[in-house]
Order: structure tokens, then sequence, then C-alpha cells
């Protein structure tokens, strides 16, 4: 499977060689991650990494304000190379911003590119060297989405520690809109409200996947948190969109 990830990446790269030159030409002053950590994480396409980095952080922002206060500490947990950690202290005025990811290679660029953000690496595994209750809103963007039913509940514990008292939490699931993707029997499996993984690489990969029923994640948030809001996934130029899930620590 990581050959064929591979041979896919150079496909889109040599499609989109003299586009994204042309883009990176254009915004000398931006540093753009390495093609290959950037494809892994959100596809090839400096435009979008940089365009729909900011709108999604100011989307949170507007998602999170009537909750939080004026000051206070954000984590991108699953940072990536920082498609939206990068745009935080810009919309998240006056907070302290921390970025986490469990790929070191990621970390080390992110560290060296954007020294104005702290970055932490993490293993697969909780815990994050993060003080419990430090934390006044968090974000978690496909995250859950790549890993297994032991790591969803280990992960859903370790941010309820590291998360204040009615601190905020986004994250993002695979819902109803991604049924067409399973096989008959996981959809089976996820039309009894139950989780569904498709272990077909190294956990965390984006070939690692998990589809998550709405009824199973309102229950699964369970004593830790309260939901603000949930939207459903649709379908977006013919692809499937993730649910998004607004929390609240209780």
């Amino acid at each position: 499977m990581m050959l064929i990830t591979r041979l896919k990446y150079l496909k889109i790269y040599l499609s989109y060689y003299g586009e994204g030159k042309a883009f990176l030409a254009a915004h000398t002053g931006v540093n753009f991650p390495p093609p290959y950590m950037l494809y892994i994480a959100y596809g090839l396409n400096y435009k979008h990494y940089l365009e729909d980095g900011e709108r999604t952080a100011r989307w949170i922002k507007s998602r999170f304000e009537a909750h939080i206060p004026a000051k206070g500490t954000i984590l991108d947990w699953g940072c990536g190379p920082a498609r939206i950690t990068r745009h935080l202290p810009q919309v998240f005025e006056n907070w302290q911003v921390i970025g986490a990811d469990y790929d070191q290679a990621t970390i080390d660029w992110c560290s060296s590119a954007l020294p104005n953000i702290q970055f932490l690496k993490n293993e697969l595994t909780p815990p994050l060297a993060i003080g419990t209750g430090s934390v006044h809103a968090a974000i978690s963007i496909s995250i859950f989405t790549h890993l297994s039913a032991a790591a969803h509940e280990n992960w859903k514990l370790e941010l309820a520690r590291v998360l204040a008292t009615g601190g905020m939490l986004y994250v993002t699931t695979q819902g109803d809109v991604f049924l067409h993707q399973m096989s008959s029997a996981e959809k089976q499996t996820y039309l009894q409200n139950q989780l569904v993984v498709r272990a077909t690489g190294p956990e965390g990969h984006k070939i690692f996947g998990a589809y998550h029923p709405p009824q199973f994640m309102q229950a699964f948030w369970g004593t830790h948190f309260d939901v603000i809001e949930h939207q459903a996934g649709a379908m977006s130029k013919g692809k499937p969109m993730q649910d998004n899930w607004i929390l609240k620590r209780k």
C-alpha cells in the first residue's frame, strides 16, 4: 500500500508541477512544507493549503467565540504541516498556540518554519506533554478518522484531561456521507451504530480508516463532553466531506 501511495503521489506531483511552481513563485515569503509531506497530510495543492487553512481557522473561531475567554491556550492535535496551526496566532489573538503531531519529520519542519508557535511530538498513544486542564480550546481535524477503536477511547480521555472545564473541542469524523465507500460488511456494522475500522495500513496513516455513525459518536463523547453542534458532512464537488463536531468539556 505504501508503494501505491508513492506512485499516486508521483503522478499528482508531475501533473501539478507547473501550477505549483507558479504559486510558490507568487508567494516567496511563505514557508511551505515539502511536497510529499503536504501530499500525505492534505493533498498536493499549495493554494488549498494556504487559503483553506485560514478559512478553517476563522470558521472554528466563529464557532468557539461564544464559549471561550479572551485569552488562553489553543491546541491543534494532529497538526500535520500546520495548515490550520500557522493561522491560529492571527485568528486567536493573544492566545498561546500549540501544535502536536506523531510524525517527527513534520514536527521538525513546523518548528523550523514557524518559530512563533510551540510544536510538540506525541506518540500514537497518550499522553501529551501538556498539563492537566491547561488548554482552553483544541482542534482535531481528520485524526480520529485514522485511529483504532482503542485509540479512540484513549485519545478522547487524553483530550478531556488537557482541556479545562468549559474548554472547547472541534473534531471531524467520517459519517453517513461515506457509506458508499464501505463494503457490505462495513455498512452492516455502521448501520448498527458501531464504529467501523478499516486497518489497511499503519495506524495514523491516511490509508488506515475509521467511520463514525453519528449515534455512536453522540454516546462516545459520554460523560466528558457536551455536544454543542453537529454538522453532518455532504458531497462537495463529487467528494464526501467530514462531519463537524463542536464539543464543550464538562
